[in-house]
């Protein structure tokens, strides 16, 4: 499934990944494999086939792209949703993700014992997703 969706076949890929778990009472199969400079990673409903997430990673690809929203714009987004300054953080995770063909900045920082992780549409710098963990 997830090779036929990306237009491959299993002998131009190496695979990564491949478990099967158990996710709020569903059997997902976890598919990661790469082509070429990119690493495909897919979660699959193992009873129905269908597709729940995918993702595309592009290695040594340049962050500064032609997006509506650059990466410093995705920072302050992130900082003035959590209420903080450059200054007060730091930076563990600065990348840009293709997610189910959606380009995202995905962000992740610490301050004060607290891990912050975000994932920012680089075309609206609508925020996809946050949390925040202690560490």
């Amino acid at each position: 499934i997830a090779l036929k969706h990306a237009n491959l076949k299993e002998n131009q890929v190496n695979f990564l990944k491949e478990n099967l778990e158990v996710d709020d009472g569903v059997e997902i199969y976890n598919i990661e494999f790469s082509f070429e400079n990119k690493e495909f990673d897919y979660e699959i409903n193992a009873i129905t086939g269908e597709i729940i997430e995918f993702d595309e990673d592009i290695k040594n690809y340049d962050i500064n792209t032609n997006y509506k929203i650059t990466q410093s714009q995705a920072q302050e987004i992130a900082l003035k949703d959590a209420n903080l300054k450059v200054d007060q953080v730091f930076f563990d995770k600065i990348n840009i993700d293709i997610k189910n063909n959606t380009p995202v900045y995905e962000i992740e920082f610490k301050h004060n014992n607290k891990e912050y992780d975000y994932k920012i549409d680089a075309n609206t710098g609508e925020i996809i997703s946050k949390s925040q963990d202690k560490y």
